[in-house]
């Protein structure tokens, strides 16, 4: 199990702690081995009793996975290794911007090579629906694996908090602007909190440091980037409202699921599977411009509660569930 896109071993990352969780399930029935891309120095050697096997450059995978052995092979957004005889199985977590694709001709004739001879499954159904449609799928060929949310934030300990947590990335797909901006119109800017939560190699750009320069103007404050789970658990349970905006398609939308585990009420906007992930009585958004991101936070704020959602995500959205969803994609096989 693997991705050459990042390494798998990291505590942060949505897509990691998904594929973490799903090999410490499945390696209670299977051999399974991590594959871990070019891994942080001091990367772990197991998790969770599951081998990890590092390597540095795509090209090394081939005598690696042929080395192993393997009868499956389950790849991450990406599905291009070559495999040999073990079936592949894929999981698309997110829509074709976060391929990592050139969009040229070539490269997108490979991924539909791979579609084609693998069996594929997504996050969610509204990501299953592009995918079939992109490939010239049937309807229904795409199978959903519905990402899980860990057991901590689903504990009774987590009870409501005070202002208005925005706990997604700082890039400009995730809509900081917008929800700063709209907090500015309520005059609630000064109860916003953002998390400095960004990709490493990222970390110089400028548009990561032109949303920190505009956070670091305003009234909203900015806390340092949690490294584990209980912590933002925590800082979801510390809010009494989580905000979730994207401006391009989500998968699903892993912080709506935590945070409504958590018990916090959440408004959410944007295009995917964020609609999926936003369970009633919260609110989705067709719109995430300021003004009816506002009017969204406004009325949820009025409606309070949220508590009644940690029911529906333990039972929907758990560990067990999900690693038996993608099981039985190729266990039949």
């Amino acid at each position: 199990m693997g991705t050459e896109l990042c390494s798998v071993t990291s505590p942060t990352g949505g897509l990691e702690r998904l594929v973490q969780g799903w090999a410490s399930v499945l390696g209670a029935h299977y051999d399974v081995v991590l594959i871990d891309m070019r891994p942080e120095e001091g990367a772990p050697g197991a998790i969770d009793g599951i081998p990890v096997v590092a390597v540095e450059t795509v090209g090394e995978l081939e005598g690696t996975l042929r080395r192993i052995g393997a009868d499956v092979v389950q790849t991450n957004n990406r599905c291009l290794w070559d495999t040999g005889s073990a079936l592949r199985v894929n999981t698309f977590h997110n829509y074709p911007q976060g391929w990592s694709t050139t969009g040229a001709s070539g490269d997108l004739h490979r991924l539909k090579g791979a579609v084609s001879s693998q069996i594929t499954t997504t996050v969610s159904r509204s990501l299953a629906t592009q995918v079939e449609s992109m490939f010239a799928l049937e309807e229904g060929q795409v199978q959903v694996t519905y990402p899980f949310v860990a057991q901590v934030f689903l504990d009774e300990r987590w009870h409501g908090g005070a202002g208005i947590l925005f706990p997604s990335r700082l890039l400009m797909k995730k809509g900081p602007d917008q929800v700063l901006e709209a907090a500015r119109l309520l005059g609630l800017e000064d109860r916003v909190t953002f998390l400095d939560f960004v990709t490493p190699f990222l970390r110089n750009s400028e548009e990561y440091l032109g949303i920190r320069q505009r956070i670091d103007a305003s009234r909203a404050s900015l806390v340092g980037q949690v490294a584990r789970a209980v912590e933002l658990a925590a800082l979801y349970a510390s809010a009494d409202l989580v905000v979730a905006v994207a401006t391009e398609p989500e998968g699903m939308g892993l912080v709506a699921l935590e945070a409504q585990g958590v018990g916090t009420p959440i408004v959410s906007a944007g295009p995917g599977g964020l609609l999926e992930a936003t369970l009633d009585p919260n609110e989705h958004l067709d719109r995430f411009d300021p003004e009816a991101l506002a009017a969204g936070i406004e009325r949820a704020l009025a409606a309070g509660g949220g508590g009644t959602t940690k029911g529906a995500i333990a039972e929907q959205f758990s560990l067990e569930a999900s690693a038996a969803g993608l099981e039985a994609a190729f266990a039949a096989r």
